[in-house]
């Protein structure tokens, strides 16, 4: 509603000012397009230098130069977070890639579903989207708590 809108117009106001207030390293899974393409992009316009992961390195690359030629600071680190190992990579890369800078945000957006119903997936299915959608970011957060 209109009221809604005018109540709030203050916040909206106040967007200018709070621009580049973030700093740090910030890490996106699922950031080759989309909601995590757009993650990304938002974080470097606030200050943050971005980790933009996707299983896709042409997709992550493409972001990663989208951010660099607004003048953002960000690396593309290709993989998938379902494999076991990836989650240290990732956050040691994050860690290590900007030395002046810590690790403060990690946004875990990786995804999927297949177009199926319930009672037609696999167990094999299920099992997929729980490792991405549970076990993953599980991971990258017990990977990530030891830089942040």
């Amino acid at each position: 509603s209109q009221s809604f809108i005018e109540e709030r117009r203050h916040i909206v106001k106040r967007l200018p000012i709070m621009m580049g207030r973030l700093r740090g390293v910030a890490v996106v899974t699922g950031a080759g397009r989309g909601i995590g393409a757009s993650c990304a992009r938002i974080l470097s316009q606030h200050g943050a230098s971005v980790i933009v992961n996707d299983l896709s390195e042409t997709e992550a690359a493409a972001v990663v130069s989208e951010i660099q030629a607004a003048g953002g600071e960000a690396l593309a680190v290709a993989g998938s977070v379902t494999d076991s190992d990836f989650p240290e990579h990732l956050m040691q890369t994050a860690a290590n890639h900007w030395d002046d800078k810590e690790l403060r945000y990690v946004v875990n957006n990786a995804g999927f579903l297949w177009d199926s119903i319930a009672h037609t997936m696999t167990d094999d299915q299920w099992d997929a989207i729980l490792a991405c959608h549970i076990t993953a970011p599980f991971r990258l957060c017990r990977a990530a708590a030891t830089f942040m």
